[in-house]
This record gives structure tokens, sequence and C-alpha cells, in this order.
């Protein structure tokens, strides 16, 4: 009949979804949320993104989340992480050398200077990171987002820097959250 609601109780009359947490009442009801946070600073840095993360993961509810953390290397601040019961990663990333063979020739920096062959350099340079740094590193990130079942991937420096964890999001299907 058409004055009756048809399909299920997630839509109701005003034809807005109804979450599992609207349905469900209660916080307490809800299901545990897991997230995972990606810190891709290296050079042995404990910088200001992590120490920011590590006061953020001390003050959320364990009863509402599961938290990991996925570091590029190891940190001194691991074993304070482990007290939390935040379980830690590590994924390795290649880094390409800034610097090569061509650097300081004088035919070299020459042709660097006429603008179609500076943007070819560019789109080579960035063309190499992405299937030697980048893709790499992405798919390590997306086998500890299936395993541990993640269901949001936070990325705690910025777009450029967490590239890797985008893709990973954009291969797994997570959402992301960028810190930037």
């Amino acid at each position: 009949m058409r004055g009756e609601q048809r399909g299920s109780s997630a839509e109701p009359e005003s034809g807005r979804r109804v979450s599992a947490r609207d349905r469900a009442g209660s916080p307490a009801d809800t299901a545990v949320t897991s997230v995972l946070f990606v810190e891709a600073s290296s050079g042995g840095v404990l910088g200001g993104s992590l120490t920011g993360l590590y006061h953020l993961i001390r003050g959320m509810d364990r009863s509402r989340f599961r938290i990991g953390m996925a570091l590029y290397e190891t940190k001194p601040i691991e074993d304070d992480l482990a007290q939390l019961d935040v379980r830690v990663h590590h994924v390795t990333r290649r880094r390409l050398p800034k610097q090569h063979a061509w650097q300081g020739r004088q035919g070299y920096e020459r042709a660097r200077r006429v603008g179609a062959v500076r943007s070819a350099l560019h789109a080579g340079r960035q063309t190499a990171r992405l299937l030697a740094e980048e893709f790499p590193a992405a798919l390590a990130l997306a086998r500890i987002i299936r395993r541990e079942r993640t269901d949001v991937l936070h990325l705690g420096n910025g777009v450029r820097a967490n590239f890797d964890g985008i893709l990973a999001g954009l291969l797994t299907g997570t959402p992301v959250i960028c810190h930037v």
C-alpha cells in the first residue's frame, strides 16, 4: 500500500538512512571501532606529530576503540604505546636517494633550465617515487589494515608524507583521516 513504509526499518519515512549506532540506542550497544594510526616520520625523530598522536591515543576510550600504530622505523615511544595496549606495526619504506650522478654536471644543469626538460625530469622522479617508495609501502600498510580489520585509518603527517597511507586506504576501502 502507498501509505505504508516499505523496506527495512533502516529507512524511515523521511528517506534518511539510519545508522547502526542510531538503532542501537546506547553507546554500550555499539561495536568497537578499530583505528590504525600511521606515523611517517623517519630519521630517528620523535617529534610533535608522534607526540600529539600519543596524547590523542591516551585519551581514547578503550571500550569504544581498538588502537594500532604503524611506524616506519622503531621509536623510543614504543614502550609507552605498549603500556597503553597499542599494537605497533613496522612498515619498511624504501627511499630513493635525492642526489644522483648527473647533478653538478654542466650539461645536466643547463638542460634543467629548459621548462619542458625540467617538467619531464620532475614527472620521471615522481613516477619513480610512486613505484619504488609509495606503492610498496601502501601494499605493506594494506596487509596490516586487512589483518587488523581496521575500520578507520588516521594519517598523522599530512597528504604528501602519507601518500602511501592514502593509497592503502583506497586499496582496502578503509576511510582515511589525514591530519594536516
